[in-house]
């Protein structure tokens, strides 16, 4: 007889139902009052894997009560999740990239097309790497942001940022003395 879980995950598979983990706030929420056996209350992401449970990766309630600490940044997400699910191989790490790419895409905006597609709403990151163990592990820069098409981000904005915050920091110590 298979396990309750099993069953769960074999009925959510059926039915084509998403599950969005919440890995932050889930090991932040769950657990709190255990005193021993501490529970991680975590999705079992490889086993969702392994039904054939469509599965995204998302934050949410970030730096409230719920979920104190975060950057909203969904790299974050991605290595958290990896090291609690025991995520190991090149082909592990490419499947979290893509929960918190292209199936996070799916769930927030259903049926539209979404990557670098034609129609697809134009919203896309472009990193300093085109490996998704790179990407997770040394969090290279962000090259390009694009929102609806538009540019929103550039590597070049940062140096600038970079550059300007150099030169705020002169000012002052010029000023102080």
């Amino acid at each position: 007889m298979p396990s309750a879980r099993g069953r769960v995950l074999d009925a959510l598979a059926a039915v084509r139902i998403t599950v969005v983990a919440l890995p932050a706030t889930d090991l932040y929420l769950m657990g709190r009052d255990d005193e021993r056996n501490v529970r991680r209350g975590v999705a079992p992401i490889r086993e969702l894997w392994s039904a054939g449970v469509p599965a995204a990766l998302s934050s949410n309630n970030i730096r409230i009560e719920f979920t104190p600490t975060g950057r909203a940044d969904p790299r974050d997400i991605a290595l958290l999740a990896a090291r609690i699910s025991h995520i190991f191989s090149p082909d592990q790490f490419a499947r979290i990239v893509d929960m918190t790419t292209a199936a996070a895409a799916a769930v927030v905006h259903p049926g539209e097309p979404h990557g670098v597609t034609v129609g697809a709403r134009g919203d896309l990151v472009v990193p300093d790497t085109d490996d998704p163990t790179t990407l997770l592990f040394d969090q290279p820069p962000r090259t390009l942001v694009l929102a609806g098409g538009l540019p929103v981000y550039t590597e070049r904005r940062e140096r600038d940022w970079h550059r300007q915050a150099r030169q705020l920091e002169l000012a002052k110590w010029q000023f102080s003395r």
